[in-house]
């Protein structure tokens, strides 16, 4: 049986975010067995629940009191897979116990992100969060990274470590794969469509990204706002004199919906500062952004790979009334390197390792 530390996505809110379409990825990989995903809770008012999704997938909820229960659904397992470190911390101690097969999907720097966003404040979860990488690349046979950024920090970061590093880049379900669709999409000609696909995270420097939608409100311009939390975004958007306005709208859609905004658009907010937690990543917006020709619009270039690869970007410092409504085929060509990449790793093969 694989026991898969993660939370299970049952709803289409759910599949809204990034990790959550990781976890869904990774699961159609091992559809055929025997799986178990176990959502631990910090919380002390956790009640336990169990799911039976069908015969091959049962779903368990509980707290990190519940022992007996964790316990049980360790010693079942025959290989762990881990997707992220968030989950490994309410399990540490069952981890340095049981000598099984473990498998770890990195999905970013959690120690150093836990920091970035917390400061002094998250100097206790940033020392326990390293305690739980040093368990992981001790114990695991496999390490699943996002970039090869990411593959790089972690050989400086534990260069005694013997884990096997698998690169497999995120992509989401609903990206289109049919390029002469996207490149003959046209709006208006002399319409230049912008779009930022994200949440009011401060991570994401919104505060910027209103800032130049300000300075670039011509009449050639539209801006489409695509959340998850429309209420919050819209707040914020009023707050900075912004909403309503004819020309920014601000949508939910669900994946499948994105398209219709990406086909459309040419450029694509993606504003990350210039640190680790970045330079590591493949942010889901941007495979999106670059597999619908988009241009991204930044405020560095070092994000994950694509810099090496030779995405095209714009700073933001650059975004103005002369950028023209155009397509990037450069951009495209990029997510087809990074699909390629992908199809030569056979996850699978962990289960063996």
């Amino acid at each position: 049986m694989i026991l898969f530390l993660a939370k299970y996505p049952e709803t289409q809110e759910d599949l809204k975010d990034g990790m959550i379409q990781r976890i869904m990825h990774m699961d159609n990989f091992f559809s055929s067995k025997k799986r178990m995903y176990l959502d631990v809770s910090y919380s002390l008012k956790k009640k336990k629940k169990k799911r039976i999704i069908n015969e091959d997938l049962e779903v368990t909820e509980c707290g990190f009191f519940h022992f007996y229960t964790i316990f049980k659904i360790f010693l079942k397992a025959d290989f762990v897979f881990i997707h992220s470190v968030f989950n490994v911390l309410p399990v540490f101690f069952f981890i340095l116990f049981f000598n099984k097969k473990y498998c770890i999907d990195l999905h970013g720097v959690v120690p150093e992100e836990t920091l970035m966003l917390n400061g002094d404040k998250a100097k206790l979860k940033f020392k326990l969060f390293n305690l739980c990488e040093r368990l992981l690349f001790r114990k695991a046979s496999y390490a699943i990274c996002v970039t090869n950024a990411m593959r790089q920090h972690y050989t400086k970061k534990f260069p005694n470590s013997e884990v096997n590093f698998l690169i497999y880049s995120i992509m989401p379900n609903n990206i289109l794969g049919d390029e002469s669709v996207v490149l003959n999409a046209t709006d208006e000609d002399s319409i230049v469509n912008v779009v930022y696909s994200g949440n009011t995270q401060a991570w994401q420097n919104i505060d910027l990204m209103c800032s130049s939608i300000k300075k670039n409100l011509y009449d050639s311009y539209k801006f489409y706002i695509l959340t998850g939390n429309p209420a919050e975004m819209k707040s914020t958007f009023k707050e900075k004199g912004l909403y309503p306005h004819p020309k920014i709208e601000i949508l939910s859609l669900s994946p499948n919906e994105l398209k219709t905004y990406y086909i459309k658009a040419h450029y694509g907010f993606i504003l990350r500062d210039d640190v680790v937690v970045n330079k590591v990543a493949c942010p889901t917006k941007m495979i999106e952004y670059l597999n619908y020709g988009i241009v991204p619009v930044v405020l560095s270039p070092s994000v994950g790979d694509f810099n090496e690869m030779g995405y095209e970007h714009i700073k933001l410092t650059d975004f103005n009334k002369e950028n023209k409504p155009v397509k990037s085929l450069k951009n495209i060509e990029i997510i087809k390197e990074l699909k390629a990449r992908n199809y030569k790793v056979d996850i699978r093969s962990i289960l063996n390792g």
